[in-house]
């Protein structure tokens, strides 16, 4: 398979240095950022189509495999990325399976590319603690330093699944660190009540003002009454159906203080029972929570897909051309991303105006015999999450009523030979299409122009804006001083 994965219808019926940004726009009081993937934001379009952006595999990937002698096999990898502003280090937590129990293992890089595996003297293996294991018996970690924090000693938070002997009897527990590798006693969370056998993926959401957290359900689990009836058949019927546990559905859980969790409730599902949504990471950035839902197909090549969705409240949540791959997975067969990517969260953001996203790729397919994992990097500019595009023949976009927040008008785009964008404020003399200055190549934040005016008079008022596309692709709109 290509970049695009197919729904089956009969199932149905080299950088050395960096300077590291925060992320623009992602103040809930102000949003002066605007992704045009963002359906609240479109009133209208004409002879556009919104599709995925493009992103580059870096040409040292593999970035490291399982070299050590306790990876027997990353268990999915399950990355957990930090930059460490302190430390000027990026920091890296991700999963491993020794003798069939989970671990977690460490490792940190100062350039983002080449990564150190350091002796914690944590965890014995073999007789000795000289490996990067942090912990043992916890399956889907999740960690993340948490700015926000006032206690040092809760700086890092974890939310993960403890591994006990009976299934039924497993659950999530959370715990907390100063440094990142040393945790205190876990507190269990037997209320939220899911399975958690996933890429656990909590974070601090901003416009709620809690924690939320993204964990595992399964349509027949006695404990969750909140799922709708499988839509697909039965285990007789669809093999793509466990006797036991059903299907596979993403479940939310959310937490004022991170002590105290809710019941997980199911916000996301597979549209059908082949292509299953194994789990969804989630980060917030300029103004909407965008998520990489991972995606098995349970028959067949039995092959992981990254894709991309956005949500307004972690709640509801919109797949961006369901089907097709963010991140793609190789064509070629026994290439270290071939059989499954695991993207890690959440995105590197570099005032190169270059975002890094790491992920784990896997040679072969979900469950696979001997399957071998990689810690790998894909590249994008700024804000090509997705865009509307056009071809040669115009088309256009307008917006609902937007705060101008600056005098400057500025765009991200693509632009191809012979392609244009003009932009326009609606109903205002002197900022027409007919105005404004094409844009003509592409551009991150460039500045939409008209003869000689600007946005100054409307700055703090609503406004409406119209973009005309020939052979461009548009992504985000935005203002500044």
């Amino acid at each position: 398979m290509r970049n695009t994965f197919v729904l089956i219808a009969f199932v149905l019926a080299g950088l050395s240095t960096h300077v590291w940004a925060k992320q623009p726009g992602n103040s809930p009081m102000r949003r002066d950022r605007y992704l045009l993937l963002d359906s609240r934001i479109i009133d209208k379009t004409i002879g556009v189509k919104l599709t995925l952006g493009k992103v580059k595999k870096h040409p040292a990937n593999p970035l490291f495999g399982q070299d050590r002698p306790w990876e027997h096999h990353y268990d999915n990898f399950y990355g957990n990325i930090i930059y460490d502003e302190e430390l000027k280090q990026f920091r890296l937590l991700y999963l491993n399976f020794i003798d069939g129990e989970n671990s977690l293992l460490y490792a940190y890089s100062d350039d983002g590319l080449k990564w150190v595996k350091p002796n914690l003297r944590k965890v014995v293996y073999d007789g000795n603690t000289k490996n990067n294991i942090v912990m043992m018996g916890r399956h889907g970690v999740s960690v993340f330093k948490d700015l926000r924090e006032t206690d040092p000693a809760k700086s890092f938070k974890l939310f993960a699944k403890y591994e006990a002997d009976d299934w039924e009897d497993q659950h999530i527990e959370i715990t907390f660190s100063a440094d990142g590798i040393n945790f205190s006693d876990f507190i269990p969370q037997k209320q939220i009540s899911a399975a958690a056998d996933t890429d656990n993926n909590a974070f601090w959401a901003p416009t709620l003002n809690k924690y939320v957290a993204m964990t595992r359900q399964w349509s027949r689990c006695p404990y969750n009454d909140q799922t709708k009836a499988p839509r697909d058949g039965s285990p007789e019927t669809d093999p793509a159906i466990d006797n036991r546990k059903g299907y596979r559905q993403v479940a939310r859980t959310e937490s004022t203080n991170f002590l105290n969790w809710t019941r997980a409730e199911v916000v996301l599902e597979g549209l059908n029972t082949r292509f299953q949504t194994h789990c969804l990471p989630v980060f917030y950035y300029a103004g909407v929570y965008l998520g990489m839902p991972g995606i098995w197909e349970t028959m067949g090549e039995k092959r992981v897909y990254t894709e991309l969705a956005w949500s307004p409240d972690t709640v509801n949540w919109h797949r961006i051309n369901p089907g097709t791959s963010f991140i793609p997975n190789s064509d070629v067969k026994g290439d270290h991303d071939y059989g499954m990517v695991w993207r890690c969260v959440p995105p590197l953001f570099l005032d190169s105006d270059e975002v890094w996203l790491y992920y784990g790729g896997f040679d072969l397919k979900h469950g696979g015999d001997g399957r071998k994992g990689y810690l790998c990097l894909a590249t994008m500019k700024k804000d090509r999450w997705a865009g509307y595009v056009t071809g040669s023949a115009a088309g256009k976009i307008e917006t609902t009523l937007v705060k101008c927040a600056g005098k400057a008008l500025n765009i991200c785009a693509d632009v191809k030979d012979g392609g244009s964008i003009r932009a326009e404020v609606v109903g205002v003399d002197g900022l027409s299409l007919g105005d404004s200055i094409p844009v003509t190549a592409d551009v991150t934040d460039g500045v939409v122009t008209w003869s000689g005016n600007d946005l100054s008079a409307l700055i703090g008022t609503q406004i409406k804006l119209r973009f005309e596309l020939k052979n461009a692709t548009l992504y985000s709109f935005s203002f500044s001083d």
